[in-house]
């Protein structure tokens, strides 16, 4: 699913107004597979915990793998993602604030050293 809305993303990133989706949806499919790696951690884990474990807890590993993985490894895949496009934002607006200021300071500077060239009278 995450990648068929792809191409939206890619058309709502080329509007002049807005924030730029295609960050959003990067994020997203970053996010998939993060559950996906998390959740096979889990299900790893389980495993070996199984493996370890006496043999009167046969179900231990069908309830951690039906119940508790899932939701789990959702829950960490949308913390992760949810830092990921924080950071991305926070970038994107430092980015932004200095190319300003930079932008600024030369246009600033510049007509001031244009204005000392340029004296009335002189």
């Amino acid at each position: 699913m995450t990648a068929l809305i792809g191409p939206l993303a890619v058309g709502g990133s080329l509007l002049p107004y807005g924030a730029k989706s295609i960050f959003a949806w990067l994020t997203g499919y970053f996010t998939v597979g993060m559950a996906k790696l998390s959740f096979n951690i889990i299900v790893g884990f389980a495993a070996q915990l199984m493996i370890t474990s006496r043999a009167d807890q046969p179900l231990f590993f069908l309830f951690v793998i039906g119940i508790i993985a899932p939701f789990l490894a959702t829950g960490l895949a949308a913390g992760g993602g949810l830092a990921v496009l924080q950071q991305i934002n926070k970038a994107a607006e430092f980015y932004g604030s200095m190319a300003i200021n930079i932008a600024s300071t030369v246009i600033t500077k510049g007509a001031g050293a244009a204005g000392q060239k340029i004296k009335p009278g002189g």
